[in-house]
């Protein structure tokens, strides 16, 4: 009589941990597939990043080599937005583990901001203002080379993927209320 009682009492126990994980899973696969539906599936703040950068080099490729000044306020809008989200949300999480690297960007922004500020400063027609506007282009470039080929790997390292997606989404939030 033991013996059955025992088993019995295995066999409830799996069925409880069965029903438990099942449970749970049924649960997380369901919350999964919500994101997806409504659209707010986690996006790494990298690859928001990433996404800004080529579109901010696209506008800066097409307005140098067309010398198109028409770009510019909208270069400006992203790039200051895009400054400020890294140096707000991405840049103090990696200061103490990744010291040179994150300082190094900060400088690199603050030369861009520099340089829009100069650019905002100076008549659109004087002849300064599309080289001027090159070298925004260059240090855009060299600081998205250096921060994709060096600092995302990087912070992907130090923070990982889930703290990542976090900020991806506490980003698109700030943006949303920036604009």
């Amino acid at each position: 009589m033991f013996f059955i009682f025992r088993i019995y009492f295995i066999l409830i126990l799996i069925r409880y941990l069965f029903i438990t994980l099942s449970e749970n899973f049924i649960t997380y696969y369901l919350e999964i597939m919500y994101k997806k539906c409504e659209g707010i599936i986690m996006t790494s703040m990298i690859e928001i990043l990433k996404n800004e950068h080529k579109n901010v080099k696209n506008l800066l490729n097409e307005a140098v080599e067309n010398k198109d000044t028409s770009k510019y306020p909208q270069i400006q809008k992203e790039l200051r937005i895009h400054l400020e989200g890294e140096e707000t949300l991405l840049y103090p999480k990696t200061r103490d583990q990744a010291t040179d690297l994150t300082l190094e960007a900060y400088e690199e922004h603050d030369l861009v901001k520099k340089e829009l500020n100069d650019l905002d400063n100076l008549n659109i027609e004087n002849e300064y203002w599309m080289p001027k506007m090159k070298v925004v282009k260059d240090l855009v470039e060299h600081h998205v080379k250096e921060e994709e080929d060096e600092y995302f790997p990087k912070t992907e390292e130090l923070l990982g993927s889930d703290q990542l997606d976090h900020l991806g989404q506490k980003y698109a939030d700030w943006k949303d209320d920036v604009m």
